[in-house]
């Protein structure tokens, strides 16, 4: 937990000082060896980008990933009969509703920690300390959590840190390329050591820079094209699982497999889904304006349900085994369980790992506040219930 909190602590600022260096470095090199500076037109592209870049990462740093408000979870009190009635009659009121997030009898989340409702795809971050509503991981190069708030500025930063470096790679290339047709010269009439040495360093730096951000502006649009975020791809692995777990088992015992495939809800069409990913809007040009609105926080606290399976089901779905089990998984203490260490064990349900050896704390989620006891009412104060019936 040490190493991770000091690696939070320096991400951000090293990630300041790699734009900074490939930035500057780069122009104050290109002075000095052939084919010479930049031109205005290459000067004004790269810069331009450069700036896209620094005030996208800006916004994806400075933004609040979203508050879950305090009156989410209660029944509006100010609802009158005749807007209730005008609800029960309408058909297409009551399938919009549905889809949205299913009855009144879809199982609610409380988090014990922070002491209140959590909406659908919210997590309890253990950075932050609170539910961050659409939770897809917690950056420790933004020093901030991606959510529903934060992606479409995260996406822009991502998506134009990949096009600065790329134009950057090709500005390296062309200078490589004068050097290598002109080795056969003396040595004076190319680059100093010190050129070539911080030539070198731009190469490298930046090419890892590229591959390494070109690989998560993939699995980036990849969520973004499913409606589905980080924490939720873990989900799905997990659900995948645990149904080759119980198909093997009930083989074995000759009962029936007590756990049922359930698609994943949120994936409405891939147009649909990027248009609600970049904050409602199928704008394109405000898909890649830097200063675009960051959307509301109740764009984050209800979502369209594909109703390929029945709405009012839990998502994730949980283990059977745990289900059978909750009451003895509960006997022990919750703030206990809280005060515990952590790192201790990693053979519990909430260590398990995906094929890329991740769990739910790589994403910066509290493992123990999120994973246990989601669905359950015992421990809601009773004047939440109230409230929410």
């Amino acid at each position: 937990m040490n190493n991770t909190a000091a690696a939070q602590r320096i991400a951000l600022p090293a990630c300041l000082l790699i734009i900074v260096f490939l930035v500057v470095s780069s122009q104050w090199l290109f002075v000095y060896i052939e084919p010479g500076p930049l031109t205005t037109r290459e000067f004004l592209i790269f810069n331009t980008i450069n700036a896209c870049v620094l005030i996208c990462y800006a916004r994806t740093c400075l933004t609040d990933p979203g508050r879950v408000p305090q009156s989410y979870g209660r029944r509006n009190s100010t609802t009158s009969s005749d807007e209730v009635t005008h609800r029960n009659s309408d058909p297409a009121q009551r399938r919009s509703e549905t889809q949205m997030l299913g009855s009144s009898n879809a199982p609610r989340r409380w988090c014990r920690k922070c002491s209140a409702w959590k909406p659908p795809r919210a997590h309890h971050c253990r950075t932050c300390q609170r539910c961050i509503v659409k939770m897809d991981h917690h950056c420790m190069w933004t020093a901030n959590c991606v959510s529903g708030i934060t992606l479409p500025h995260f996406v822009r930063f991502i998506f134009y840190s990949v096009l600065a470096s790329a134009y950057l790679e090709r500005l390296i290339y062309t200078r490589c390329e004068v050097i290598y047709l002109k080795r056969s010269l003396p040595s004076y009439f190319g680059p100093s050591m010190l050129q070539f040495t911080i030539l070198f360093i731009l190469i490298v730096t930046n090419s890892i820079v590229l591959l390494g951000l070109f690989l998560l502006l993939c699995r980036t649009l990849w969520g973004l094209a499913l409606n589905m975020t980080t924490i939720e791809g873990w989900e799905v692995d997990r659900h995948e699982t645990l149904l080759r777990r119980s198909r093997v088992l009930s083989r074995q015992s000759g009962d029936p497999s007590p756990l049922v495939r359930q698609e994943f809800p949120w994936d409405i069409g891939i147009w649909s889904n990027i248009c609600q990913g970049m904050g409602d809007t199928g704008n394109v040009f405000a898909w890649f304006w830097p200063f675009s609105a960051t959307p509301p926080v109740t764009h984050a606290l209800e979502f369209e349900h594909n109703c390929i399976d029945d709405p009012n089901l839990p998502w994730p779905p949980p283990d059977p085994d745990r289900v059978a089990a909750e009451r003895l998984v509960r006997r022990r203490p919750f703030h206990e369980r809280l005060q515990s260490e952590r790192d201790c064990d990693d053979s519990g349900e909430e260590g398990w790992q995906n094929s890329q050896g991740e769990r739910l704390a790589d994403f910066g989620v509290d493992e123990l506040v999120d994973f246990y006891d989601v669905y359950e009412d015992e421990d809601v104060p009773l004047a939440e219930l109230l409230r929410r019936d």
